[in-house]
């Protein structure tokens, strides 16, 4: 299988994959408990990379420029989250503050 159809293939499948949770889910209602509970999700997503980044990998040192770096783009993102109303436009300024 040339290395493009694999490509292919494996889009499809996780479209697919991410689909089959997306559908399903618009017909539900989500309590406002889990709703409350939701709102910390980018913020603890974003403390949870920061982490990652100032305890490193096996094989890795502490770097505290990547510390800064990962810092300024943690807070920045937090601050303009509220801009952001899909998962790509938070993604987007997350990336824009690492630039």
């Amino acid at each position: 299988m040339s290395g493009l159809a694999l490509l292919a293939v494996t889009g499809v499948l996780l479209y697919g994959l991410r689909a089959s949770f997306i559908v399903p889910a618009g017909r539900l209602t989500i309590p406002a408990g889990l709703e409350r509970l939701l709102e910390h999700a980018r913020p603890a997503v974003l403390a949870a990379l920061l982490v990652s980044v100032i305890v490193g990998g096996p094989g890795t040192g502490f770097d505290p420029a990547a510390v800064v770096v990962a810092a300024v783009a943690m807070v920045a993102a937090s601050r303009l989250s509220f801009l952001a109303t899909t998962v790509v436009g938070l993604a987007t300024i997350g990336l824009l503050a690492l630039a």
